[in-house]
């Protein structure tokens, strides 16, 4: 199953306008759900507690137009100062004027105490026709905690469907 942790967002240090999000992704929600949207990936997914993936608009948001792998990012993080290793960087298609996407490793979401129960989505793909079937499987078997809740969305032009667990 796919996991996303919202881990909260950098602004530009000479732009507090632009504002990025900043996301933590499993291997497979990145590899099965994110990657397919995107193009020209470069480096790869964040490791390191401070290392950081961008979308290049948010990388000429922030006026780096040649990136390097490795190369130093400065935003502020939370009202401080947090320099981030650059270890990739993609072309997003999704993210429009004002909205940008980065992309955090799992020891930085674990630094800030945030966990998949606590903090995640979880989602998961079914084929046409069965999306009702594990969702009903999903409603009987899984216990939720206070503020959890099933959501499920389909994409009525594939053969695949989502269905998503807020947790």
């Amino acid at each position: 199953a796919g996991i996303k942790i919202n881990t909260g967002t950098a602004q530009s240090k000479k732009n507090s306008e632009t504002v990025i999000a900043l996301d933590y992704y499993n291997k497979t929600e990145f590899d099965e759900n994110f990657s397919p949207a995107v193009s020209d990936i470069k480096g790869s997914y964040p490791s390191g507690e401070s290392e950081i993936m961008l979308s290049r608009a948010a990388l000429d948001a922030l006026d780096l137009k040649k990136p390097e792998i490795g190369m130093d990012i400065a935003v502020t993080v939370g009202g401080n100062e947090k320099v981030f290793s650059l270890s990739g960087y993609f072309t997003d298609y999704s993210f429009t004027a004002g909205g940008f996407q980065g992309f955090v490793s799992k020891a930085y979401t674990d630094s800030l105490g945030l966990t998949v129960e606590g903090n995640g989505t979880l989602s998961m793909s079914s084929k046409t026709g069965s999306q009702a079937k594990l969702l009903d499987e999903l409603s009987e078997k899984l216990t939720l905690e206070k503020g959890q809740e099933i959501i499920s969305s389909y994409d009525v032009q594939d053969e695949n469907g989502s269905n998503f667990i807020v947790m």
